[in-house]
């Protein structure tokens, strides 16, 4: 009864009572011990999925997961990396394979002398 008189008097003189009625004391203690029910049951949640090993199982599952990222992510790089080598090279080849083509020409002409050269030695024109 003279809780609300005190806190009335403090309201009049604008200052702060530092009396709290039971029922607010109440609530406030109900507040707590609900907000440390709920950390414990979150602590327990948290010990028994380490109990079981599902911690554990999503770690490697993720591990996984990243490793094949990673993995696909090379394989992109060196294939992208491949295409611009080939792409870079192209006109090398085409100048190497000009270049072969007449290497190519140049020894069936030296195998065609060198044939002829040959067949003139075994003809009768040729001194023995």
């Amino acid at each position: 009864e003279c809780v609300p008189a005190h806190n009335e008097s403090h309201l009049k003189n604008r200052s702060q009572s530092n009396i709290k009625m039971i029922s607010n004391a109440h609530e406030e203690c109900m507040g707590k011990i609900s907000r440390a029910t709920e950390s414990y049951k979150e602590m327990k949640q948290s010990i028994e999925q380490i109990k079981s090993g599902k911690i554990q199982d999503n770690m490697i599952s993720a591990m996984q997961a990243s490793k094949t990222k990673l993995i696909n992510y090379i394989e992109e790089y060196f294939k992208k990396l491949e295409t611009q080598y080939k792409e870079m090279i192209k006109p090398f080849e085409v100048n190497r394979q000009n270049e072969l083509n007449m290497l190519v020409f140049r020894v069936d002409k030296t195998l065609t002398d060198l044939n002829n050269c040959k067949n003139n030695l075994e003809g009768g024109d040729s001194i023995k």
